[in-house]
């Protein structure tokens, strides 16, 4: 909503709050849809930033962890030092946003997901890669 303070450097309970109803509704919004769906951020973000950061999680989150579950393979990319940048939206700096994946790696692995490294390429290859390792990982799963 725009205006509000559920943002984390105003109100970072009121954030991971809203960012938990959110992702829940991503996923009910897009997971069961018959076509593959790729999520950039979801519920373990979520966990992983309540673990980081001490604060309560919501039960809205809890429930979801419990019963629903993404496809088993998570891609992730490690902070780029030559993509990052700062603005409005995205005020944490660079170590920020290390530690941040240093805590969504184990959070995905601890609610049992594997992790697929994105390798520093150009987009095209980045996607390209996702795609050719995603659509391996469904038929070897099949």
């Amino acid at each position: 909503m725009a205006g509000g303070d559920a943002l984390p450097w105003h109100n970072a309970q009121r954030f991971i709050d809203r960012c938990a109803l959110l992702a829940n509704e991503d996923f009910d919004q897009h997971a069961a849809q018959p076509r593959r769906t790729f999520f950039d951020r979801s519920l373990i973000d979520v966990a992983a930033a309540v673990g980081r950061s001490g604060l309560r999680a919501p039960a809205v989150l809890t429930q979801a962890l419990a019963t629903k579950r993404y496809a088993p393979t998570v891609f992730m990319s490690a902070p780029w030092k030559a993509l990052f940048a700062t603005d409005a939206e995205r005020r944490h700096d660079f170590d920020e946003a290390v530690t941040e994946y240093d805590t969504l790696v184990p959070t995905y692995r601890h609610h049992g997901y594997d992790i697929v490294d994105l390798p520093q390429l150009s987009v095209a290859q980045r996607v390209a890669f996702v795609l050719a390792t995603a659509t391996a990982k469904a038929r070897d799963a099949s």
